[in-house]
């Protein structure tokens, strides 16, 4: 099969995959908002996030190569996803107030969390495999969760009653707000090996953010703390700190596709041949 071939093959499996998500988030928004309310932007923002992790996954699968997907950020991605259910598998704090909250919200982020630790298995193994790793995907993540833990321990707020599994669900946040930081400093040290899957994925990535920062700026202030930091200093920042961590992954989003546009701008333009479209023809 052609050039041409491959890449009409990897746009078709990508739109069966934006289909069914598409149609899914459609779906159940609209199934939910009228009971739930807010909360149903809450569950979106969670089927979104599956979907971009469904949409690098199902690249994968296909062309067979993950060159230009950054490990380091899908570590940071599983992090975050583990931290977050730490909480809302068992407690009641930050979860949809409708029906999904008890069943389907968890099922989307244990469905990421389970696809990103099998594309980071995968990106692992081809590292293994070529006895290299991956040029300029060499960026420190140990840092962004240190420091994440340090800020959700002193902003995090008291929804689940719980310091620890507050904690851990505002770390969880915080590092899901860095996790493209891998990502955009891979994209900076090898432009050219960035794969267009990936501007897939952070569209998608933007509409869960949008999601979920709307969901918090209208619940800001349900957002109370019992830290000592926050007793200490009289004042509540907890949703000063969430807001600002998705204003954080925006930029970054922002950043990614701003990028990807200089990019394709740059870039001559590429017909198939007479003979690439005959070959596919037949």
């Amino acid at each position: 099969m052609s050039g041409y071939g491959i890449k009409k093959m990897q746009a078709s499996q990508l739109a069966k995959v934006h289909a069914v998500f598409f149609s899914v988030a459609v779906s159940i928004y609209n199934f939910t908002k009228e009971k739930s309310g807010l909360s149903a932007f809450l569950t979106l923002s969670a089927i979104c996030q599956c979907w971009a992790i469904a949409v690098m996954v199902s690249n994968a699968l296909s062309t067979r190569n993950v060159e230009g997907i950054s490990g380091q950020s899908l570590k940071l991605q599983a992090a975050s996803l583990g931290c977050r259910l730490s909480s809302t598998l068992w407690l009641l704090g930050y979860i949809p107030s409708d029906y999904t909250g008890n069943r389907l919200y968890q099922f989307f982020d244990l469905a990421s969390l389970l696809m990103v630790l099998w594309l980071l298995s995968y990106v692992l193994q081809v590292q293994r495999a070529s006895d290299r790793n991956v040029d300029g995907d060499d960026l420190p993540i140990r840092p962004f969760i240190v420091i994440s833990f340090i800020v959700a321990a002193i902003f995090h707020a008291n929804l689940d009653r719980n310091a620890l599994f507050d904690t851990l669900w505002m770390s969880g946040l915080l590092i899901g707000a860095v996790s493209l930081m891998p990502q955009v400093w891979l994209n900076t040290r090898c432009p050219s090996k960035v794969p267009p899957v990936i501007s897939h994925y952070v569209g998608v990535t933007t509409l869960s953010s949008l999601s979920s920062g709307y969901f918090f700026w209208l619940a800001f202030l349900d957002f109370t703390s019992q830290s000592y930091f926050s007793q200490w200093i009289g004042m509540v920042l907890s949703g000063h700190v969430v807001l600002c961590a998705h204003v954080f992954q925006l930029m970054l989003v922002s950043h990614v596709v701003y990028s990807q546009l200089r990019r394709l701008a740059s870039r001559p333009l590429s017909l198939p041949t007479l003979d690439e479209v005959c070959d596919n023809l037949v």
